[in-house]
């Protein structure tokens, strides 16, 4: 598997995910959760950022996402 920088964004992540699903177009892609809950940009706007973000999401088109019950 290849390195990754520890600051891991969204773009990284939807490109990564491409990447191994060129090669392996079965991989199921599942993401844990709980990514956004508390940082600065989701409390300031009352959540009300994280909606247009979880639309954009390429790696959602054949993925799951567990969005957490906080």
């Amino acid at each position: 598997m290849p390195e990754y920088r520890q600051t891991v964004g969204f773009a990284r992540i939807a490109h990564a995910v491409k990447k191994i699903r060129k090669n392996n177009p079965n991989v199921l892609f599942v993401d844990g959760g709980d990514f956004m809950h508390g940082t600065g940009l989701a409390v300031l706007s009352q959540g009300s950022v994280i909606i247009p973000l979880l639309n954009a999401w390429p790696y959602l088109e054949t993925g799951n996402l567990l969005i957490g019950m906080n």
